[in-house]
């Protein structure tokens, strides 16, 4: 078995599987990818003086065959589960009452909920690559930048939290929110989370 075999089928199951299938189907096609050289050890098979390793060898490649294809049928299966599993996660972030949010280097906003959205005053296709320093006052971009270089410099310690204060919407006074932060991967990326103060009540998203 090769390598990759081995570290695909640790415990040699598949390939176990594989020689019971060709027990229960003897005589398999080959398949055309291998078709040139199969055709030389039938070749072989049929000569006497060569007949013997001929057809082991052909059994071996046959029950190699098999096997990648149920390795395939396994990575398919995995590869379903992972993506059922990843769309679950997604709902889940999305249905969160938190708002949550991720920002870039330069402290754009590159995926974040709906609460966020609804938090930050606006909807979430208008907020998709503004800079969440765009959103503050200049009071709350400082506490925001502060926020990020203390986190960057406690490195994978305990999120930090600080009060971020909104521009505030024509004719109305301007809100905070309370904000944690912690380090995301790339290097210099973050994950916020987003809470409004209990006595504040959530606006209505800015047109």
């Amino acid at each position: 078995m090769t390598p990759a075999a081995t570290a695909l089928d640790p415990n040699g199951k598949l390939r176990l599987r594989a020689q019971a299938q060709l027990r229960a189907a003897p005589g398999l096609p080959p398949a055309r990818s291998t078709a040139e050289a199969l055709a030389v050890l039938y070749r072989l098979a049929a000569s006497p003086a060569t007949a013997g390793d001929a057809l082991a060898l052909l059994h071996e490649l046959q029950v190699h065959q098999v096997e990648l294809e149920l390795q395939q049928e396994e990575l398919q299966r995995t590869q379903i589960e992972l993506e059922q599993a990843l769309q679950r996660q997604i709902e889940r972030l999305e249905r969160a009452p938190l708002g949550c949010l991720s920002l870039d280097a330069s402290g754009r906003i590159t995926e974040l909920n709906s609460a966020a959205a609804h938090l930050l005053g606006a909807a979430v296709a208008t907020l998709w690559g503004r800079t969440l320093s765009s959103l503050l006052t200049p009071s709350g971009a400082q506490a925001l930048q502060a926020l990020l270089l203390q986190v960057g410099a406690a490195g994978p310690a305990p999120a930090e939290v600080c009060v971020l204060e909104l521009l505030p919407s024509p004719g109305q006074a301007s809100q905070v929110l309370h904000a944690s932060a912690s380090a995301d991967q790339p290097p210099g990326h973050w994950l916020l989370a987003l809470l409004a103060p209990p006595e504040t009540a959530l606006q209505s998203p800015r047109r």
